[in-house]
């Protein structure tokens, strides 16, 4: 059994270090409050590791008096935003290149998805950066036609906010054809894919087989059974149109021309993972095949020649990526079936600050600041009822700091990784109750 190897994809976090002479500077600073309640922050960075200090303790005053800034470093992006525009051709519901509203825009292979507005747009928030994933936006028209365009696409951790060409909606094609076995076997059952989809189906006892649905477009269309060399023929579907291809034959596989052949299962917890993406690359980084696995999560990867090394790499946005080494002799099929395990995503949430003075009375316009500090919008100051909410920001482990004047107080809190706060509302919600003044006179 070929040795299985996981490659995680850690949330990487980096702690800013945080003076807190300059803290007390920053709160000296004459000016106005901004306007008091909740202030939006960006992201910030995960605070693992840091240690709540205790409360009440003096700061020195910075001699510069400088204001708190956001680390330099930068942090590691996970998601990105994907935007675009979906247009009907002019042929489609009589309309010439006019915006198509509430089309069904797709993410294949995963639950993302949207619909097109009245202008035709669309926009993905968060989708993962660095994984190559289909783009399918599609439209039925009053009669159920079925209209696609689909696009391969990725988003560069470099640059995560991608606005896409507007996209043209087509009516779908189809293709169809015959396929025989060169020993005259009935050609039952034989299988034909459409590499890089999950465009697949088989024969029929007489090896006709039909792909209906399938995007405009330019493919790899490949036939594969056991005991028989693989064919691939390369497809080029027109909008609207049925592409008949020519027969094809598979021959026999001789003990000089005996490819090995790998197929099976891509799960997520024991149930079936549809749209995987299962490549087989070669030791200089060449992509020899690769194809999606379908709504069962079976894949085939046919035509492999033996004993030469690859590394199998299955991937899938949202989950970690899997790389098997791999090595086939010459005619053997291995059934290899592998467990995706999902990302532990962040799910962003708020601070809620209260500032009292010794008698428990609210302490408006104090400014409150964090570390590590996220990169500030407005100056946040508490209200009139001594509170301050600050989002969205990162999971980890926070020291809040609030001042007034000279008074100075701080104190560590953690903010969890949970999907909804004990107010219902997106994301975590972490309180602190802080005390300027103490202790009483």
């Amino acid at each position: 059994m070929p040795k299985l190897t996981t490659r995680p994809t850690r949330w990487n976090t980096s702690l800013l270090a945080l003076s807190a002479t300059l803290l007390l500077g920053a709160c000296l600073q004459p000016g106005p409050p901004a306007e008091p309640g909740i202030a939006t922050l960006s992201p910030a960075t995960n605070g693992e590791g840091l240690t709540p200090t205790s409360k009440g303790e003096r700061l020195t005053p910075s001699s510069k008096g400088e204001r708190l800034t956001p680390s330099s470093k930068g942090e590691r992006i996970w998601t990105g935003r994907l935007q675009g525009k979906l247009l009907a051709a002019s042929d489609l519901f009589s309309v010439k290149q006019q915006a198509v509203p509430e089309a069904l825009v797709r993410i294949e292979g995963t639950d993302l998805q949207t619909w097109t507005d009245a202008e035709g747009n669309f926009a993905f928030p968060e989708v993962p950066v660095d994984h190559s994933f289909a783009l399918i936006a599609e439209k039925a028209d009053a009669d159920g036609k079925n209209y696609q365009v689909r696009t391969t696409r990725r988003i560069p951790a470099t640059q995560p906010n991608l606005a896409l060409e507007a996209l043209t909606l087509n009516k779908t094609g189809s293709a169809s054809g015959q396929i025989s076995l060169a020993d005259g076997t009935t050609p039952e059952g034989i299988e034909v894919y459409l590499a890089g989809t999950t465009l697949a189906t088989r024969t029929d006892a007489q090896g006709r087989y039909a792909l209906p649905d399938i995007p405009a477009g330019d493919y790899q269309l490949t036939a594969i059974t056991s005991g028989y060399q693989a064919i691939t023929e390369p497809l080029q579907v027109q909008s609207g149109a049925t592409t008949p291809l020519k027969p094809l034959t598979l021959p026999r596989e001789s003990a000089q021309t005996s490819f090995g052949h790998l197929t099976g299962q891509i799960l997520d917890q024991g149930k079936a993972l549809a749209g995987a993406r299962v490549s087989l690359v070669g030791p200089e980084l060449t992509e020899f095949q690769v194809t999606l696995t379908d709504e069962q999560g079976n894949y085939t990867l046919a035509h492999i020649k033996p004993d030469q090394s690859y590394d199998l790499i299955v991937s899938r946005p949202f989950y970690e990526t899997k790389v098997m080494p791999l090595t086939l002799a010459a005619g053997e099929s291995l059934t290899q079936n592998l467990e995706l395990t999902p990302l532990q995503l962040l799910s962003l949430g708020r601070l809620q600050v209260k500032v009292e003075d010794c008698q428990g009375k609210p302490v408006p316009t104090a400014l409150i600041q964090l570390d590590p500090v996220p990169a500030l919008g407005p100056v946040p100051f508490t209200d009139n009822r001594g509170l301050l909410t600050l989002g969205p920001l990162l999971p980890g482990k926070y020291t809040v700091y609030a001042a007034k004047g000279q008074q100075l107080s701080f104190t560590g809190i953690l903010l969890d990784n949970q999907p909804t706060g004990s107010d219902g509302k997106p994301g975590a919600l972490a309180k602190a109750t802080m005390v300027l003044g103490s202790p009483c006179p």
